[in-house]
């Protein structure tokens, strides 16, 4: 079997004992009483800052509703010819009496779960292109750190083995290391919290699009608003509706929707086939 030639990085196999260590620290923190270890409070590792960056670009619901509102006139329908009539999707829905059902808070909260997914895979595939992460530092900063406190925890434990110092002397302060070597490692492999516990560099994670399982989502909440007040089901009006509302935010600039119309159609068909 040929040898790889790139070097193997002998700090890793130390590093993956003592990642587990602080994931042992964490559940036995997590379980106790006290919420914090020297100030820190826990747990604080799967604070995520993109959902906060991401609820603050969202906005309020009423916020949300008026967007809706404004795409709703910007477009004509049906996507993308219209009539004759010149009726916009608002005036197409005020005709048929649904307009309110799609004001509801309700369905207010779908739009708004499908934008958080469009606006989380744009954040993403941002920070991925950059290698920086969601703190806004490169990807190698949090890396050499990450090597520095696990070195640092390492002299730490000779230090007290040398020279005959119990352990309880230094745990506060061990922990808190162990917490925050956490943080990093989270930063460093970010599927480390996941089921498969990998350790996984960001540059080989790529970001996902949940584009057609979005889709689904809100062709389904429109469906069930449909039967919930008894309206005949209209496909098309569905495949247009949910077309809008899947589109990025400069949709209303460009005049374009996209996914189309047609794309929902197609997602809506290979699912009903799958089954």
């Amino acid at each position: 079997m040929a040898r790889s030639n790139k070097k193997r990085d002998g700090r890793i196999g130390p590093l993956k004992q003592l990642i587990q260590e602080a994931l042992a620290a964490r559940e036995e923190l997590k379980s106790g009483e006290a919420p914090s270890v020297d100030g820190i409070s826990l747990p604080f590792l799967k604070v995520d800052l993109n959902a906060s960056k991401i609820a603050t670009e969202l906005g309020p619901p009423k916020r949300s509703a008026e967007l809706f509102i404004k795409r709703l006139h910007a477009f004509q329908y049906p996507y993308p010819h219209g009539t004759k009539k010149n009726t916009t999707f608002y005036t197409h829905l005020e005709k048929l009496g649904l307009l309110q059902f799609f004001l509801t808070p309700s369905f207010l909260r779908t739009i708004r779960l499908a934008w958080q997914f469009r606006l989380f895979f744009d954040l993403e595939q941002e920070q991925h292109k950059k290698s920086i992460s969601q703190y806004g530092h490169p990807i190698a900063f949090h890396r050499e750190l990450m090597f520095q406190i696990a070195g640092y925890l390492k002299q730490l434990s000779a230090i007290t083995k040398k020279h005959g110092v119990p352990d309880p002397w230094v745990q506060s302060h061990r922990k808190s290391l162990l917490m925050e070597l956490l943080r990093q490692a989270a930063v460093c492999y970010p599927q480390l919290f996941t089921l498969q516990r990998s350790y996984r560099a960001p540059s080989r994670i790529r970001p996902v699009r949940e584009g057609a399982t979005v889709q689904m989502l809100v062709l389904d909440e429109i469906y069930r608003t449909f039967y919930e007040r008894k309206i005949k089901e209209n496909k098309e009006l569905a495949y247009q509706l949910t077309a809008l509302i899947c589109s990025p935010d400069e949709c209303v600039n460009t005049q374009e929707l996209s996914p189309t119309p047609a794309a929902v159609r197609t997602n809506d068909r290979a699912r009903t086939l799958k089954f």
